[in-house]
């Protein structure tokens, strides 16, 4: 990624296709970026173009860090964000979580989603690509066989920005300026609160006030179901980063007896 200054004294941010990953990144990320723009009051950086070789933005300056006072904008916004519903879990694109590709097919069922969209295939994923055994495969398959023991059917789809990590946010004057690289789709919104509780990208206070705007936090989420949602982004880093995510891994699956 490299920030170009412009003759005019502006700048632009231009990215280039990574080094792993799908080809189809640049053009995904462009998609979703105006999906967010479009559909939602989500602060994004503008698309000014896009091919298969290069992505470029608007330049967002960003001059603060996250302080209580960011972390309850970053809260107001996801919670607004997580308001917008679909009939179906899933997204009209294919989702791209750091490199890897998520199927986003739509299913009524969010259990079923996360089932055969997620667990199945991004374990199955990782054990083709060496990075776990057959035993914790099936011991993932498992869990996966009793999903409805650990979550459950949320009122409806909601939208999530799905990548919700310090990275990925820039605050100005005590506020988000820009949420980047949004990895969308229509799902239970415990999975990007999940996200943000496994990157310790936010604490309390963005908890405190996402509750008091939306009530979406249940019993048991930080005990439970937190464990059980980053199962998705724990497989996703160890299939690209190896063994201390496995490690991870080992750990939910131990907790919860399997």
């Amino acid at each position: 990624m490299y920030q170009l200054h412009l003759s005019s004294g502006s700048s632009v941010v231009c990215k280039i296709p990574p080094a792993l990953g799908s080809s189809l990144t640049l053009e995904n990320e462009a998609f979703m970026l105006n999906y967010l723009r479009e559909h939602t009051h989500l602060p994004v950086p503008e698309v000014l173009y896009v091919d298969e070789t290069v992505l470029v933005l608007e330049f967002v300056d960003s001059d603060s860090q996250p302080s209580s006072n960011t972390q309850s904008d970053a809260a107001d916004c996801l919670s607004r964000l997580h308001a917008l519903d679909s009939k179906t879990f899933g997204f009209q694109a294919t989702t791209i979580l750091a490199g890897i590709e998520l199927d986003n097919r739509p299913t009524g069922k969010w259990v079923e989603f996360f089932r055969t969209r997620r667990l199945e295939p991004v374990t199955q994923r990782a054990l083709l690509d060496g990075r776990i055994t057959a035993r914790m495969t099936q011991r993932l398959l498992s869990l996966g066989e009793r999903l409805n023991d650990f979550i459950k059917e949320p009122e409806k789809p909601a939208l999530i920005h799905g990548d919700v990590w310090s990275g990925n946010i820039l605050f100005r004057q005590g506020r988000v300026a820009a949420f980047l690289d949004p990895a969308i789709y229509f799902a239970h919104p415990e999975m990007e609160l999940s996200f943000i509780c496994l990157f310790n990208t936010f604490g309390k206070p963005f908890f405190d006030r996402y509750q008091s705007e939306s009530g979406r936090l249940e019993a048991d989420f930080f005990r439970v179901r937190s464990d059980i949602y980053n199962l998705i982004p724990l497989l996703v880093h160890a299939i690209l980063f190896g063994e201390s995510y496995v490690q991870s891994i080992d750990r939910i699956l131990n907790r919860h007896g399997f």
